[in-house]
């Protein structure tokens, strides 16, 4: 039954990925494709599931399903990362609270390498010529993420 969807994650098996991919990153991350890094990497991804299944308090999951898990948390929080970057650009500098939770704070520390934010003054006579609009797009285009 390969269309069967096991349980969703938990807060808690989330924090416990992240906490677990943290002293293993520099691995997990690594954009080196060679056959070293490809072993270290598989390596690195069978130890951590062997301790994410160890955990109290966690379903069973396959080393397949925390790959998943992560890259669609990476996802997520690079997204709430740019809303809250426009969201900055609307309000002047002010972003509302709340905007990212625990778990895409943690995921931001270990990805802060992947994120790069240009920041552009803008000088009043943008505003007076009209050119706010150009300026707005030119700042969204400059939000860049590295795969």
């Amino acid at each position: 039954m390969a269309g069967k969807k096991g349980p969703n994650f938990s807060q808690l098996e989330k924090h416990t990925l992240v906490d677990l991919i943290g002293p293993k990153k520099d691995i997990i991350e690594s954009k080196a494709s060679d056959a070293n890094m490809v072993y270290k990497k598989n390596s690195a991804w069978e130890n951590l599931t062997e301790e994410f299944n160890s955990r109290y308090g966690v379903i069973e999951r396959t080393t397949s399903q925390l790959k998943s898990l992560w890259k669609n948390m990476k996802a997520k929080c690079k997204s709430a990362i740019v809303k809250e970057n426009q969201e900055r650009m609307k309000t002047g500098g002010v972003v509302a609270e709340g905007c990212v939770d625990e778990v895409c704070t943690a995921v931001r520390q270990i990805i802060q390498h992947q994120t790069i934010t240009c920041k552009i003054e803008i000088d009043d006579e943008a505003e007076f010529h009209g050119d706010m609009d150009n300026i707005t797009v030119l700042v969204r285009e400059m939000q860049m993420f590295f795969l």
